[in-house]
């Protein structure tokens, strides 16, 4: 099952990561995703355990991504909106306004 808010076709290059999201969705409920591939404008996050939840199409939700230990970069927070909906996770676009 894929479901996509949009048709908009991807510009920017992603990388192939392996990062840990901790998400929190705007009831407040917070749980965490794996990061699988990085662009500027978004990423896809992959469930850590089947029957975790997954936010719904078009959800904002508020994301820190925390990068490996090893690199010694802080955690950035962002926001974004859920753009698709798979069976194995979400892709979401990263909100830059």
């Amino acid at each position: 099952m894929e479901n996509t808010k949009s048709s908009e076709k991807r510009t920017d290059y992603r990388d192939r990561v392996q990062i840990i999201v901790d998400i929190v969705r705007s009831d407040g409920s917070a749980f965490e995703m794996r990061a699988r591939d990085l662009s500027r404008s978004g990423t896809f996050l992959e469930q850590l355990n089947a029957g975790d939840p997954v936010p719904e199409l078009g959800e904002k939700v508020q994301l820190t991504i925390r990068w490996p230990i090893e690199t010694a970069a802080p955690s950035i927070k962002v926001t974004a909106e859920v753009m698709r909906v798979t069976d194995d996770g979400i892709g979401v676009q990263f909100n830059m306004g």
